[in-house]
């Protein structure tokens, strides 16, 4: 019996020294830790990134640690010198723990959540874009490997300029999580997606205006293959409900395209939500009557 309250008394100690650990350490190396990391960001990429604060947790997602960056900041340089990219209330990282112990070892990525995240992407043309900013690679490069089980946006911005397309989208209230296993070639990632507002402008028509949008699919990823296929997504546009079933796959420059889409309802009043304008806070007290709906698909290569 000694023998046993020993290795408990032991192992208790051994314990309690490692909870005491976990909540000193990241009080201790904190500024070190911030200047290391925002030293190492900036090492690889072109753009300039900065935060705040560092919240590093030991306990939080055990046994991951948890790195939380509040107000992070990554701004471009040259072409888009002071044009943000990214912006964030807080940017939540979990990192797989055992993968960062030992030398030679490759930090596991599990989870990532953006809160009030601002995201800008311009695109001037097909090799001059604000969100290629990855440095070449050399043979000493670090590798990291995404073993990502879920991300979340939560109340995130997000806008698409594309100079080349005369293309603008902008979104705000964005709320969106996917979970997938990014360890494999070959997955399914399962999303969903909530958007309070978004406007979509194409060649100076506004097609969208303050619309509410919701999508629910699965996405079977197939990445030596470079395919993506959805089935039986469920979107929402305003007051129209549709489904649609595609795939695309990416073949060099060209995007090879085969989706197929249709009305769930036959309202007439759900299609009149689609127009610009129309769909206000009075738009429940509007009367129609008839009904309409359609299907179509989308065929082909994008260039």
């Amino acid at each position: 019996m000694k023998a046993v309250r020993k290795i408990l008394t032991y192992a208790g100690f051994a314990v309690l020294g490692l909870v005491i650990a976990g909540v000193l350490l990241p009080f201790v190396y904190k500024e070190k830790a911030m200047e290391y990391i925002k030293k190492k960001a900036n090492e690889q990429v072109n753009a300039v990134v900065d935060f705040k604060a560092l919240d590093i947790s030991f306990f939080r997602s055990f046994p991951d640690v948890s790195f939380g960056l509040d107000s992070l900041t990554v701004v471009g340089v040259d072409t888009f010198y002071g044009i943000e990219l990214y912006s964030a209330k807080r940017t939540t990282i979990d990192v797989s723990l055992p993968s960062l112990l030992g030398s030679g070892r490759i930090p596991h990525i599990n989870s990532v959540f953006l809160e009030q995240p601002v995201i800008n992407i311009v695109s001037l043309d097909s090799t001059h874009a604000n969100y290629l900013i990855t440095k070449s690679t050399g043979p000493d490069t670090a590798t990291y490997k995404v073993e990502l089980e879920k991300y979340r946006i939560t109340d995130g911005a997000i806008t698409y300029q594309d100079n080349e397309s005369n293309l603008f989208v902008s979104t705000s209230g964005v709320d969106h999580e996917g979970s997938g296993d990014f360890t494999q070639d070959v997955f399914d990632l399962v999303t969903t997606t909530h958007i309070d507002k978004m406007d979509v402008k194409y060649e100076g028509t506004k097609y969208l205006i303050n619309a509410v949008a919701d999508l629910q699919t699965t996405i079977h990823i197939d990445l030596p293959a470079d395919s993506y296929t959805f089935k039986q997504a469920k979107a929402k546009l305003n007051d129209l409900d549709f489904t649609a079933d595609g795939a695309f796959q990416l073949k060099g420059d060209d995007i090879k395209t085969d989706v197929t889409f249709k009305t769930a309802s036959e309202s007439f009043k759900s299609l009149l939500s689609l127009l610009p304008n129309a769909y206000t806070k009075d738009f429940a007290s509007v009367k129609t009557s008839g009904k309409a709906g359609f299907e179509g698909f989308v065929k082909g290569t994008y260039n």
